[in-house]
């Protein structure tokens, strides 16, 4: 509520979409805006307190997971003030409950909320752990109640601004303009939408909102199917315009200079496609209106995740297909078919797996439903290089490969094991029973947050659009939602498998040197005549991305067997773990590598995910899209990307090429396509002349951005993908 009462409205100049995040400023030490912590609302008075500090024992008022993708149809049917309607009604039954068991039992009106340092009670345990979480629940609603009556008068200031600006415009049609927004933001600070444009603006205000109170990284969601109801007899081009100025709000950051990539870090996704929830094509009008305005805006951010159901018109792949192949590189295709039915598989209501949308990452989720991500992370590369070095003299690579399989199934049995604990303590928390969180800490045996997920920073306004919060009177960072189920990564998989089969090729099939001389090559950085020719041996071994069996037989088995140790898990209320794979920040995170027995030198960066790692798609992009199908889609539900870097030139030489290859490649079981479309010699003209193509966007992983923001190193990379 303060950082809403605090901020300060602002309305450009002829824009109809009105609100912006003008709360931010530089982390302290972070004045010149390049350094990776990035912006956050540091303006922000302190919240937590002494007294907050020695009841936990530790303080976290800047820990903050995001990636969440809430339901912003709740506010869009109920308006803000069915919102609250909704939340006094339940905070009206908590009342009564906690009345109730006052009159039946004196001393619970002593009992305070966990979150508050506690008395000696003579209560039955039971008794004190429901009156606890009764008023763990009262705490909640409140601050539900209070932050959302925050985003409405914050939106009524913006009413009001519109108003006063209105009264000194001299161009008249700027000022009827100005008119109309302060009516719009004056209908929507209270009531639900009356038509498109109220939609478009309260879907946009909810969104800003929630990005003041969680700082960053909250996803849009399924974009066309949130605004379409409200479509009606609108005048296309009048809803174009407003579907277009909405795709600029959302790139309301992106001028910032805060990071290592050069910019702002947000890079949220929205969803279109796909099918709805009774399992009907959804591509709608609004969907050719966001493809169109992102053709016409051209920007960096929103991503844009396509699903494609075999149900869909042909129409909306050839649309989107065509903005892929004209150089937009935020956009990622998804095999629609196959991610329901993997998703189905792992016990997700047939109508939930039908609405899912992405997450920051490119991570599945149902909006407002679930917390899947939980940045649960296994890294076999990390791991590869103790196991190899205890294991020097195995005389056959099948008995490393049996025994490192073993070993990496068990270190993902511990990790997950670890967050079931904590995920318990974290629901006891929530059901009152918050000695066993402290109990539990002081031991060592849980974390005190679950992956981000911190008691001392809830999320009301977060909260009031997921399913289960309001009913359950509980925040979203407590496992609210209904939707049990939790994301893993695999990281650095293509690094990870390469390493494998080429290890198998060099040591055990061509035996060109034994085990403890790859050792001594990878510790020498392939120093020498000797470690040279190894590391080119190990270069010139079989890879995976080239429909090569050898390589990815290997590839698809290992990766496999660890997606499947990972669905072994259930979560602590009874979901189920979804497996998925990711490699961000693929330069950052190769300057913490030493040399890998896939031929990649020290410090080298990675690829993305499954992308072929640079200069070994030998057999082209067919072939590579040939080996990226041959996964076991039941196995991958939360996170995967296939990346191909090719040259814009390619598109020239035929009519409908990307829709026509996307098409074969689904039908043959691939799940998802990520192109970066480039023409190489551009990148390189760009480095010396940024001035001329600041026009160029690249995919540099689950973000894309302008290649001339980039440092020379990302830049580096992004030309050697393309070699």
């Amino acid at each position: 509520a303060w950082l809403l009462d605090n901020s300060p409205v602002h309305i450009y100049d002829r824009e109809l979409i009105v609100g912006t995040k003008t709360i931010l400023r530089a982390n302290k030490g972070n004045e010149d805006g390049y350094d990776v912590i990035e912006y956050s609302s540091g303006a922000m008075p302190a919240y937590i307190n002494e007294d907050d500090v020695k009841w936990f024992g530790f303080k976290e008022q800047d820990v903050n997971k995001t990636h969440y993708t809430p339901d912003y149809g709740i506010v869009l049917s109920k308006g803000i003030g069915g919102l609250l309607e909704s939340v006094k009604k339940r905070l009206d039954e908590v009342l009564k409950d906690i009345a109730a068991l006052e009159k039946q039992y004196t001393l619970v009106k002593n009992v305070k909320s966990c979150f508050e340092a506690q008395g000696e009670i003579n209560l039955d345990i039971e008794i004190l752990y429901k009156a606890r979480a009764l008023r763990n629940s009262v705490e909640f609603l409140n601050a539900v109640i209070i932050s959302w009556n925050a985003a409405s008068r914050f939106i009524k200031r913006y009413a009001q601004h519109a108003i006063m600006l209105a009264k000194t415009e001299k161009d008249n049609l700027r000022a009827k303009e100005l008119d109309k927004i302060a009516e719009v933001c004056q209908n929507i600070s209270i009531n639900k939408p009356n038509n498109f444009y109220e939609a478009v603006q309260l879907f946009w205000f909810a969104h800003l909102c929630i990005i003041i109170e969680s700082h960053g990284y909250i996803n849009y969601g399924r974009v066309d199917q949130l605004l379409y109801p409200f479509l009606g007899d609108m005048p296309k081009e009048q809803a174009q315009e407003l579907i277009e100025c909405l795709l600029v709000k959302m790139h309301d950051q992106a001028g910032l200079k805060c990071s290592y990539l050069g910019r702002y870090g947000g890079q949220l996704t929205m969803t279109l496609g796909g099918l709805d929830e009774q399992g009907k094509d959804a591509v709608n009008d609004v969907t050719y209106m966001l493809i169109e305005g992102a053709g016409k805006t051209r920007l960096t951010e929103p991503l844009i995740a396509f699903r494609i159901n075999s149900l869909n018109p042909a129409l909306y792949t050839e649309k989107l297909c065509a903005l892929s192949e004209s150089g937009l590189n935020t956009i990622a295709m998804y095999n629609d078919d196959l991610f329901i039915d993997s998703l189905k598989n792992r016990d997700i209501p047939e109508k939930y797996a039908n609405t899912y949308g992405f997450g920051l990452c490119q991570d599945i989720t149902v909006p407002g439903y679930d917390d899947n991500s939980f940045w649960i992370i296994f890294s076999p590369i990390s791991h590869w290089f103790g196991f190899f070095n205890n294991n020097l003299n195995v005389e056959t690579f099948e008995e490393f490969y049996d025994e490192f399989k073993k070993m990496c199934e068990k270190v993902i049995d511990k990790n997950l094991g670890q967050v079931y604990s904590t995920e318990e303590a974290f629901v006891k928390f929530r059901q009152g029973n918050c000695e066993h969180f402290f109990e539990k800490l002081k031991k060592s045996e849980i974390t005190q947050n679950l992956n981000y997920r911190s008691l001392m920073t809830p999320h009301p306004l977060l909260s009031g659009l997921y399913h289960g919060c309001i009913e359950t009177g509980a925040d979203i960072t407590l496992g609210a939602c209904p939707i049990k189920t939790h994301g893993h990564y695999l990281f650095f998989a293509t690094v990870s498998v390469n390493s494998l089969i080429a290890m198998k090729y060099v040591v055990f099939d061509k035996q060109l040197c034994t085990m403890h001389e790859l050792k001594k090559v990878l510790d020498e950085n392939f120093s020498g005549e000797f470690g040279q020719r190894i590391r080119q041996a190990l270069l010139n071994a079989p890879k995976w991305g080239n429909d090569d069996e050898y390589a990815d037989s290997i590839a698809v088995d290992f990766l496999e067997h660890c997606l499947k140790a990972v669905q072994k898990h259930s979560t602590y209320e009874g979901g189920k773990w979804l497996s998925g794979i990711h490699t961000p920040h693929t330069v950052d995170y190769g300057k913490k590598f030493g040399a890998t027995p896939d031929g990649r030198a020290s410090f080298e960066p990675f690829s993305v995910s499954m992308t072929p790692s640079t200069g070994t798609m030998k057999n082209g992009p067919l072939a590579a899209l040939k080996s990226s199908a041959k996964f076991n889609h039941l196995y991958i539900n939360w996170n995967y990307c296939f990346m191909l870097n090719l040259s814009i030139s390619l598109f020239k030489q035929g009519e409908h090429l990307m829709q026509n290859m996307l098409t074969s490649y689904f039908k043959i079981g691939g799940m998802q396509l990520q192109p970066n479309i480039c023409n190489v010699d551009d990148l390189r003209k760009a480095q010396s002349n940024p001035e001329l193509y600041k026009d160029i966007i690249v995919r540099v992983w689950g973000v894309s951005l302008r290649f001339v923001d980039l440092e020379k190193n990302l830049q580096d990379e992004i030309i050697e993908r393309f070699s």
